[in-house]
């Protein structure tokens, strides 16, 4: 997939580098492949996504704590533009270079596992002891 910068119109190019963003971040999508080895990449992009909604959704219900996690968000959604900028066209490269920022998103993690962890204690039924 190329995204071209489109550096003639400012609009066009906001466009085109959140486009890229995206592809960098959650990609290769399944249209993107031209061959059935690239299928393969789906073994890895599956398993982000999960993870991303969790890590995600944590990070939004703990955003009280911002402070401790803003240098990883920061390192993570830096390293992610700039491959978005300079790598989109070819996913191999991009698949590799964006392993750093999953890992430092990694991190944040246990912010959606504790969330999961409340809840299924607040679901378990108690029997009193006679």
């Amino acid at each position: 997939v190329i995204v071209q910068a489109g550096t003639d119109n400012p609009f066009t190019f906001l466009k085109n580098t959140a486009v890229a963003f995206v592809f960098a971040a959650f990609g290769p999508f399944p249209w993107h492949f031209q061959q059935s080895h690239h299928s393969f990449a789906l073994l890895e992009t599956i398993p982000w996504l999960a993870l991303f909604s969790l890590t995600a959704l944590g990070v939004w219900r703990e955003r009280i704590r911002w402070k401790s996690m803003f240098p990883v968000l920061l390192y993570a959604l830096g390293v992610l533009a700039f491959i978005s900028v300079f790598f989109v066209s070819n996913f191999g490269v991009y698949m590799r270079i964006r392993i750093p920022a999953f890992l430092a998103l990694f991190s944040l993690l246990p912010f959606g596992l504790e969330l999961f962890a409340r809840k299924r204690q607040e679901t378990v039924v108690r029997i009193p002891k006679e």
